[in-house]
């Protein structure tokens, strides 16, 4: 790669590499990837919103923890920002979810992975190791 800007303009949280693939979840919820030979970020198709049982639109989540591991990217965690029109403010929601997919596949297929034990706020990494 020979432009590495764009690379380093990235989030931490949002960004992870699989098979020297990089991958990335951009804010209005669009999963990309590049190659390492290429330029060109590619859009794989969407991370799904969050539907809350007591809210009446989906929701963009966001502070979530990204990661490789195996053939598949993961989502952990994070939360959402929801308006309360009974009392008109707003609440951030936590997320206990862990969703996966492999990117691989056109568009990706997210599947709900085991949900984590206790809900979590913002994660602020997520990291495998492989030898």
């Amino acid at each position: 790669m020979e432009d590495l800007l764009p690379v380093c303009k990235l989030t931490r949280d949002t960004t992870t590499i699989l098979e020297s693939d990089i991958y990335s979840i951009l804010p209005d919820g669009t999963v990309t990837m590049v190659m390492p030979d290429q330029k060109d970020w590619h859009a794989l198709g969407e991370y799904p919103a969050v539907v809350l049982p007591d809210h009446d639109r989906p929701l963009s989540p966001f502070g979530f923890g990204f990661v490789a591991f195996g053939r598949c990217i993961y989502v952990v965690g994070g939360m959402v920002l929801k308006y309360n029109t009974s009392n008109h403010t707003y609440a951030f929601v936590k997320l206990d979810a862990t969703k996966f997919c492999d990117p691989r596949t056109s568009p990706p297929d997210w599947q709900d992975a085991k949900p984590m034990p206790v809900q979590a706020c913002r994660i602020l990494g997520c990291a495998s190791m492989e030898e």
